[in-house]
């Protein structure tokens, strides 16, 4: 049976587009190993073989080892000799006093501030009430305070809380 002209022409036509996407296939396929390679330089294609890799003689690698060995032994015998211990230094009494008596003084400054800026949020409502019902607001604060403290304490001295476990929920 013999062929057309039309159909030799039209699979020519398809032989050369199809050869065109494998190009571009090819293409990407070689950015994208590009991408993967570590170094940036473009890897090889899998299933192609790079150059042979050459055998080493047991006598090669029984030299280079001895000669890194003694490299090795070298430069930790330098550095044995170089390593001084370093002379630690020591607080004396007297520096370590006046760093409490700053840690105190800054401390004391920031409760002072907490105690002067809750004295001036309950102050309105002293002003509004009369001298004896502030007080006892201002009484009643320093009751809560201490309070939420001494539960802060406890939930401390118990140690961390664990997360709840979620409840089963009946659809």
């Amino acid at each position: 049976m013999p062929k057309s002209l039309v159909d030799v022409d039209l699979l020519q036509a398809a032989l050369v587009g199809l050869e065109h996407r494998k190009s571009e296939i090819d293409r990407k396929m070689a950015e994208i190993r590009q991408r993967l390679s570590p170094d940036g330089t473009p890897a090889q294609a899998a299933g192609t073989s790079g150059a042979k890799r050459r055998r080493m003689s047991a006598s090669a690698r029984r030299r280079i080892a001895v000669a890194q060995r003694k490299r090795w032994a070298a430069l930790k015998e330098a550095t044995v000799v170089k390593a001084a211990p370093a002379k630690k230094r020591k607080l004396s009494a007297a520096g370590r006093k006046r760093i409490i008596a700053a840690a105190k003084k800054r401390w004391a400054e920031v409760h002072a501030r907490k105690r002067a800026a809750a004295k001036k949020a309950a102050w309105p409502a002293a002003k509004k009430v009369g001298a004896k019902k502030a007080a006892r607001v201002l009484k009643r604060a320093a009751v809560n305070l201490a309070a939420r403290k001494a539960e802060r304490k406890n939930i401390a001295a118990k140690g961390p809380v664990r997360a709840m476990e979620p409840v089963p929920t009946s659809p």
